[in-house]
């Protein structure tokens, strides 16, 4: 049955009306089902208007208006049925015409094209990288990332103001780190930072030049992320040239919509990185390309395909960028941000390209969120700095008032903020890595530890190495080799540790309670005691290492090796704690007889026992000989209101010492000074918990 259908014809290039047509109508044919039918009779009311070489075929039709701004680009399929499609004014189908191109022979000459491309296009400074909560936070990475910045930009610009093109004189700034940590709105401060390095190299023709610069943000990701492959395979430099073109138009539809009519309208122009420069200085009516500074910022390069090849998207991509840096007509400085290092140092492996490797710095949170009562300034600590982690930190506050944050527990706040952070970032625990506890413990280690390590060692025993493991946003690697992460990380990972059904190290217990009774104390310095063994497990330490705040004084040639990860156990009944037989045996409550000589448990002595709370059998390694003898923790020292001074605290701490002799009947060689410190840092952490 024949009806009336309406439709409004388009251009593929330009996204508007036809030839200036507007909607229009036509009654099918009998007979006439499907799309295939419609654009046949689409064609033959409008072919008088069409180009001779356009047939039906080259006519797509999309279900309305909103179909076909939608960049997933979803047109109806030929043999697809018509359908109610088209049935009102409101509702006319959009119809597409798609000009043919015939080989070798240019639709529009280059001057045309170029001409019609300028018309769409107009100077805008670009939108931040960075979109959340924190972009307008003081920027505190300035002091430490100007440094690095100062004399590569010199010798580049000098380089460049003498046309030499030497791969080793024009430097590729690189950000690394992971999710969240600041990688794009470092991007965003570029120009700033760009600048204070140009002060201080007192050139002020090139102070002038950053102080002017043109800026560009293009990205791999939020509203132009790439598609798995190149938008060229044949020219890499599209991919940043196109995303540049795209920061200019006056006119922001969709970017895969805008991506294919540069592609498919503007054929005769070659829309490299260097001719979007060109067209930039045409829009700004800039007579002479060199005297332009530009700053192109590329964010998200992780996001391209990389499998470590010359012919992969990651490797050719890069190169271009540094094709057009080291041969730049105007003066440009490129910088990209990547969560990894070693892709960019295999792709640039047989290359002399200057590389200079920007990382952010942790923040400052205390100076961002103005913590107003103790908790919340312990809860800022917790986050490490972690830009992501203090954002939403702050959101999650500003759900309680300041007398609700007097009686929360702090664990509560933690699990809502890392709720919120795996649907941001996403589930590191969720990683086939972290799935295994075994690789959980190794990373705690290393974090624990303070071992030093190069960037491409390996975490362990594990096959992660520590570049990939500070991808993943919350672990940072120092400039002294030390691996580093906030505090609520720690506390997952503590929860993945291998434990025993009901054991009574339980980390949430020992660690988020806002009032600790002394009972819940050992348990805690028992805890962390194992903590320490898991960090240092078959790792010979100098004892002043493994006990790190004590005053030991001069002592030489004095090691502990933890030889495994120790587990908490209680004792049933008082036990002895001085050193005895290597084959004494505790019983406990839960795992019946435990022999201490076998060095992976520690104790936690039965209730009310005179002598140590906690103790274990350690090894010790004193010049060159092997000693074992008991370590013992004392913890009781309540007096309830009772504020403890210097001198108290030194009474305290002799008392304390003098319950330690047990050491000293074992190992002669250790001075007076070393068994306080086997229990000195004790001292420390328990101040912690009383007011002076």
């Amino acid at each position: 049955m024949a009806r009336e259908v309406w439709f409004q014809l388009v251009d593929e290039a330009t996204r508007d009306a036809y030839a200036n047509t507007t909607v229009d109508s036509l009654r099918l044919p009998e007979g006439a089902e499907d799309i295939a039918d419609l654009r046949v009779a689409v064609w033959d009311q409008v072919k008088p208007i069409l180009p001779s070489n356009v047939i039906a075929a080259n006519l797509r039709v999309y279900a309305n208006r909103a179909v076909h701004n939608d960049e997933n680009d979803q047109s109806l399929e030929e043999d697809g049925s018509i359908g109610a499609h088209g049935g009102s004014k409101k509702d006319a189908l959009i119809v597409e015409v798609q000009l043919p191109q015939r080989s070798g022979v240019a639709v529009e000459s280059e001057a045309v094209q170029l001409e019609k491309l300028l018309d769409t296009l107009e100077w805008k400074e670009p939108k931040r990288l960075c979109a959340s909560s924190g972009q307008d936070w003081s920027y505190q990475g300035a002091p430490e990332l100007v440094d690095p910045l100062v004399k590569p930009l010199i010798k580049h610009y000098n380089a460049w103001h003498r046309y030499n093109e030497d791969k080793q004189n024009h430097a590729i700034n690189l950000v690394l780190g992971g999710a969240g940590t600041g990688k794009s709105r470092t991007l965003d401060e570029m120009k700033g930072l760009l600048s204070a390095a140009a002060a201080r190299s007192k050139n002020q023709a090139l102070l002038d030049r950053m102080n002017s610069a043109y800026v560009f943000h293009v990205t791999f990701g939020n509203g132009t992320s790439t598609t798995g492959s190149l938008l060229d395979r044949d020219n890499p430099d599209y991919d940043v040239s196109y995303r540049m073109l795209y920061q200019l138009a006056k006119d922001r539809r969709n970017w895969k919509k805008f991506a294919k009519t540069l592609k498919t309208s503007y054929q005769s122009l070659a829309l490299t990185i260097e001719a979007s420069i060109d067209v930039l200085a045409k829009l700004e009516e800039i007579d002479s390309v060199r005297d332009m500074t530009v700053i192109l910022c590329v964010d998200g390069f992780q996001k391209l395909v990389n499998n470590g090849t010359r012919e992969c998207d990651f490797y050719r991509v890069l190169s271009s960028i540094c094709r057009f840096l080291n041969s730049s007509t105007a003066f440009a400085v490129c910088v990209c941000s990547a969560t990894v290092q070693s892709p960019v140092d295999l792709a640039l492996s047989d290359s002399p390209q200057k590389r200079v490797f920007l990382v952010p710095r942790a923040l400052r949170g205390d100076e961002v969120l103005k913590p107003r009562t103790r908790l919340e300034k312990q809860l800022v600590d917790d986050m490490g700095g972690h830009g992501r982690a203090l954002e939403t930190l702050q959101e999650t506050l500003s759900e309680y008032t300041k007398e609700q944050l007097e009686e929360i527990d702090p664990a509560c706040v933690v699990d809502q903020v890392w709720d919120a952070l795996r649907l941001q970032c996403g589930d590191i625990f969720a990683s086939a890595f972290f799935q295994v506890p075994c690789n959980c413990r190794e990373v705690l280690a290393a974090v624990l530890s303070r071992r030093r390590y190069g960037l491409f060692d390996r975490i362990g025993r594990t096959d992660l190495t520590v570049d990939s493991l500070r991808s993943f946003g919350w672990f940072r690697w120092g400039e002294e080799g030390h691996l580093e992460c906030a505090f609520i990380l720690l506390m997952m990972l503590m929860r993945k540790l291998p434990k025993k059904l009901g054991e009574v190290d339980n980390f949430d217990e020992h660690l988020t309670r806002s009032v600790l009774v002394w009972q819940l104390f050992e348990q805690f310095v028992a805890f962390y005691r194992r903590v320490k063994s898991i960090a240092y497990s078959e790792t010979p330490v100098p004892l002043s290492t493994f006990h790190a705040g004590a005053r030991f004084g001069a002592i030489h040639n004095i090691l502990i090796t933890e030889l495994s990860s120790r587990t908490v156990v209680e004792g049933i009944h008082q036990q002895d704690t001085k050193s005895g037989p290597d084959n004494s045996t505790c019983f406990t409550n839960r795992d019946g007889g435990v022999k201490v000589s076998a060095m992976n448990t520690i104790v936690i002595n039965g209730a009310s026992a005179s002598a140590g709370d906690l103790y274990m059998r350690v090894q010790l390694t004193v010049g060159d000989q092997q000693v074992k003898c008991n370590e013992v923790i004392q913890c009781k020292l309540l007096q309830t209101k009772q504020k403890i001074n210097e001198d108290t605290y030194f009474l305290w701490l002799r008392m304390i010492a003098r319950l330690e002799k047990s050491i000293h009947n074992s190992v002669n060689t250790i001075s007076n000074q070393a068994r306080i410190g086997l229990i000195e840092p004790l001292a420390f952490q328990l101040l912690g918990n009383i007011n002076f």
